[in-house]
C-alpha cells in the first residue's frame, strides 16, 4: 500500500470507505494496516466535517479494534457539540422511565438531529443501555449542555456546564394545572423545582453519566417527599 501523506490523499481514502463499509471485513482490512496516525485522520474526516454524523457509524461495527478507536474519536471530536434531551417520565409510581435524544451544534452548518444510540422497541430509547456503554460514558464526559425535561409537570432544566464553576441550571416551567394524581400543586412543583436547580449549582462539578444519574435521582426523591406530603395534606382535609 503507498503511504498517504496529505490530507487530501486522507479525505479521498475516506470517500472511498462509504462504499467500503457494507463490507465490514475488507474495511476493517483496509484500516487496520494504517498507522494509527492516518487512522485518526480519517475518523477526523468523518466526524468533524460530514454535517450530519451516524451515529453509531458502521465503522463501530466493523471489528473490535475500529470498534474503540472510532468510539473514542467520536466522543472527543463530537463530545463538545452535542447537546443531549433526556426525557423524565414519571407516570409510574415506583420507577420512572428515561429517554434520551441528541443533536449537534456546529458552527456555521445548521444544526443537525440525530436519533437516540440506543432504542427499544416501539421507538422507546434505552438510557440504561447508553450509560453504561463506551460512548455513552465518553460523550457525557465531554458535552457541555444537557437538557433534561420531567414529562409530568411538563418542565425541566437547561443545564450548562462550566469549567471553573458550579454549572448553571436554568428551570423552565410549562405547567398550567395541577395534576390530580399526584395531589401536587403547580407552586408546590415550582418551589421544589427552583430548591433543586439552587442545591446542584453550588456544587462544582463536570458533566459525566453519574452526575445525571444522582440529579435524576434527588428530582425523584424530593418529588416522592413533595406527593407523600400532598396526599398527606388531602387526608387530613377530608377527615
Amino acid at each position: 500500500m503507498k503511504t498517504i501523506k496529505t490530507r487530501s490523499q486522507t479525505k479521498k481514502l475516506a470517500q472511498e470507505l462509504a462504499t467500503a463499509l457494507a463490507r465490514p471485513v475488507q474495511t476493517c482490512t483496509l484500516l487496520t494496516v494504517l498507522p494509527l496516525e492516518m487512522r485518526y485522520m480519517i475518523f477526523e474526516h468523518i466526524f468533524a466535517e460530514e454535517a450530519k454524523p451516524k451515529l453509531p457509524h458502521p465503522l463501530m461495527q466493523t471489528c473490535k479494534q475500529l470498534e474503540e478507536e472510532a468510539t473514542d474519536a467520536a466522543a472527543r471530536i463530537l463530545g463538545t457539540k452535542v447537546h443531549f434531551t433526556l426525557k423524565l417520565n414519571n407516570t409510574r409510581r415506583t420507577s420512572w422511565s428515561i429517554r434520551h435524544t441528541f443533536r449537534f451544534r456546529q458552527p456555521e452548518k445548521k444544526e443537525a438531529r440525530a436519533s437516540p444510540l440506543f432504542t427499544l422497541g416501539r421507538g422507546r430509547t434505552q438510557w440504561r443501555v447508553f450509560r453504561q456503554s463506551s460512548i455513552g460514558k465518553q460523550m457525557m464526559a465531554r458535552t457541555k449542555q444537557i437538557s433534561i425535561h420531567w414529562l409530568t409537570p411538563s418542565a425541566g432544566f437547561i443545564i450548562d456546564f462550566r469549567v471553573d464553576s458550579p454549572p448553571e441550571i436554568a428551570v423552565y416551567k410549562h405547567w398550567k394545572k395541577p395534576d390530580l394524581r399526584s395531589h401536587v400543586s403547580v407552586d408546590e412543583a415550582y418551589r421544589m423545582m427552583d430548591a433543586t436547580a439552587i442545591r446542584w449549582s453550588t456544587r462544582k462539578a463536570d458533566c459525566s453519566v453519574k452526575w445525571v444519574d444522582e440529579f435524576v435521582n434527588d428530582l425523584r426523591a424530593s418529588w416522592i417527599k413533595l406527593r407523600t406530603e400532598a396526599k398527606g395534606k388531602d387526608s387530613r382535609v377530608r377527615d
